[in-house]
């Protein structure tokens, strides 16, 4: 679970509901809920459709919201490391493929995914945990931290990847 507070003084909070569970196809996406009271009273949590089911990691960054946590849940969908950006303090979200970016950023073809990565025949963690932070590094930019199982010999490995928004 993550919490931000937005430019109007309210609270955004961003909700993990399960974790793994034994079926996968039980498990959710994230919900949000808001508080306009500092935390004393929340809306009700809505689900954020298509969001992932790992721990949700969020920042603000002047008025552009960043929520980063992973994978799409992999019984219905394709798994994948995932970032959504909100230019509407988070009542819409745009999805974007972490693992296809960094592959377009890589020179070392060891060092890219697979097609494995959205490949839901082998479970949650084909080749990510999709597990995420997320760092400011100046006003309008983030450092977003990523991990990768490769092929061998790499093996288990972390990343980090710039995210500029256009405010």
């Amino acid at each position: 679970n993550d919490v931000i507070e937005l430019p109007d003084g309210s609270l955004l909070a961003v909700i993990r509901l399960d974790g793994e569970a034994a079926d996968p196809a039980q498990d959710k996406p994230y919900y949000a809920a808001r508080s306009h009271t500092s935390g004393a009273n929340w809306t009700s949590a809505t689900p954020l459709p298509g969001t992932g089911c790992v721990r949700p990691r969020l920042l603000l960054l002047e008025t552009t919201v960043l929520l980063a946590g992973g994978r799409r849940n992999y019984a219905r969908e394709p798994g994948d490391i995932l970032l959504w950006e909100s230019h509407t303090l988070g009542n819409t979200w745009k999805r974007y493929s972490v693992s296809a970016a960094h592959n377009a950023g890589v020179r070392n073809a060891t060092l890219s995914y697979t097609h494995a990565v959205n490949d839901t025949s082998r479970g949650p963690a084909a080749e990510t945990t999709a597990y995420t932070s997320l760092i400011r590094i100046a006003q309008h930019k983030a450092l977003l931290v990523y991990d990768a199982y490769l092929r061998e010999p790499v093996g288990a490995v972390t990343f980090s990847m710039e995210v500029a928004t256009l405010n």
